[in-house]
């Protein structure tokens, strides 16, 4: 058996309540998944980092979001429920894992160039609408097109949860407005 199916494996019996502690095989796979990763594609810089965590904001019990969907840590919603309880260091693990995720999408979505700080914007939004409704937008579609310019104005669209204008989603838009629009490293894309 290999380590992947050994992983499955374990994940199997902790929930089919077999284990007495998950944590271990949890803190494994969660290793394995940051090694796969850092062998993948880009990855959001310090900058695309700090916008996602102080947009997330870090929780360290369960709550229901704005659109009602439980959450964790610095915006993470797998098999998060009511009562759930984590520490710092395991939300910044979620968050890598979470990111590496997001980070992938956005490489196979995007089919232009795009600089290091349009990747970040990219990024949070994706992170923060979701990879299948970035995956259906007008922004991306402008996007792939090679609107850099519409796919720009398309950034304060994103400002609702249940059909509401959120006042800290709209301010999150307007910071990934902005560092999409940003040039970075003497790229003027």
């Amino acid at each position: 058996m290999n380590l992947m199916e050994r992983i499955e494996n374990c994940e199997f019996e902790c929930e089919a309540g077999n284990l007495k502690d998950c944590e271990d095989w949890i803190e494994l796979k969660e290793r394995v998944s940051q090694y796969k990763n850092l062998a993948m594609g880009r990855k959001v810089s310090k900058k695309g980092l700090n916008l996602i965590k102080d947009f997330e904001g870090l929780r360290l019990e369960a709550y229901q979001c704005a659109a009602g969907v439980w959450t964790i840590g610095y915006g993470h919603t797998y098999k998060v429920k009511k009562g759930d309880k984590i520490t710092k260091e395991k939300a910044e693990v979620l968050l890598r894992n979470d990111l590496g995720f997001t980070e992938n999408k956005i490489e196979e979505l995007v089919k232009v160039p795009i600089n290091q700080n349009q990747f970040d914007a990219l990024v949070s939004l994706a992170f923060n609408i979701g990879a299948g409704a970035f995956n259906t937008s007008t922004l991306l579609r402008k996007l792939n097109a090679g609107d850099y310019e519409g796919a720009a104005a398309e950034f304060p669209k994103w400002r609702k949860a249940k059909g509401v204008v959120l006042e800290g989603l709209v301010k999150r838009r307007e910071k990934e407005q902005a560092l999409f629009k940003e040039v970075a490293n003497g790229d003027n894309r």
